[in-house]
């Protein structure tokens, strides 16, 4: 009877040994979805909404038709998203990654100096607004037909936002950035980035917005930056917005527009018909040759050389 018993629980054990699930590696993800299709060398996509990952190695990946997910990871990669709104993460490596329809995607760049293009036609991308992030690396970054945003990482980027109305926003290091024909916004910290509005100007603006300190921009000199030190090269470009210090910005002999946002600024038109505005502050407004309009908004502002006034408390000739 005890050898029974004995053999009894021997037989259980074994079994529970047998029915015991053996782990599993869990499923790479991309964008937080699991996988549909992952492996290395060759990816291609299907017609419906696929998540692909690729490998530690060199992949070839195609997305097709649906909204797509892709990540590269490593590798010297090359990746071509498909037909609808698709999202691709490069990763580490120096990748190409091509969009050749233009519909609303979203791009972004991994560690590693990586080519991000839109290089959809006209009828496919007029009306789509796609986005490209740059990352670690001396990355390229071009737009296409539609009204795109794209963001430098860190390093020294070329940022190309070609047709349309763009945001272009510089990263950490001395990027180049090119609009197009269209009035598009470059977005400036003070890093010592080139600014080619493209000739001849289409108002386009430079914004120092989110710069960390008092900027300084001088259109005639085709300087702006940090206050003190501008280290920016602008080209280009009609329209300045200041930075929430106080800031100095002097216009050329176009039509400038000016918003020095808040802190006590000082801005000077010059020649042209400009609109010369501040925002909360104690700023100095001056129109110069030309019918300007100056509007000093909340403060103790003066406004000189302006044909319209408003908001100003001190007005001279």
């Amino acid at each position: 009877m005890q050898e029974f018993r004995r053999s009894a629980v021997i037989g259980l054990l074994a079994l529970v040994t047998v029915l015991t699930p053996v782990p599993t590696a869990a499923a790479p993800a991309c964008f937080g979805k699991s996988a549909t299709l992952s492996g290395r060398g060759r990816l291609i996509g299907t017609p419906r909404d696929d998540v692909i990952v690729g490998s530690n190695g060199a992949d070839l990946i195609k997305g097709k038709g649906g909204d797509d997910l892709i990540c590269s990871r490593g590798g010297a990669d090359t990746v071509y998203s498909g037909s609808s709104r698709d999202q691709v993460r490069a990763g580490r490596g120096s990748d190409y990654v091509l969009d050749s329809k233009g519909n609303s995607d979203r791009l972004w760049g991994g560690a590693g100096s990586d080519s991000i293009s839109i290089r959809g036609g006209v009828e496919s991308s007029l009306f789509a607004q796609d986005e490209l992030f740059g990352d670690k690396g001396n990355d390229v970054l071009r737009g296409g037909f539609s009204d795109d945003t794209i963001r430098g990482g860190r390093g020294d980027d070329l940022i190309d936002g070609r047709m349309d109305h763009d945001e272009l926003f510089g990263g950490p290091g001395q990027d180049v950035i090119r609009g197009g024909p269209y009035v598009d916004t470059f977005y400036l910290t003070g890093d010592g980035d080139i600014v080619d509005g493209e000739s001849p100007p289409s108002s386009d603006w430079v914004s120092y917005e989110h710069a960390k300190g008092p900027i300084e921009v001088d259109l005639v000199a085709a300087s702006g930056g940090l206050a003190g030190d501008p280290q920016d090269t602008i080209n280009g470009v009609t329209s300045v917005t200041g930075s929430p210090f106080g800031d100095s910005i002097k216009g050329d002999s176009r039509g400038n527009v000016v918003d020095g946002l808040e802190g006590n600024d000082s801005i000077e038109g010059r020649a042209g018909r400009d609109w010369l505005r501040a925002q909360v502050g104690n700023d100095t407004l001056d129109g110069g040759d030309g019918r300007d309009i100056l509007d000093g908004n909340a403060g103790t502002d003066t406004c000189l050389n302006g044909e319209n006034n408003q908001s100003c408390e001190v007005v001279g000739p």
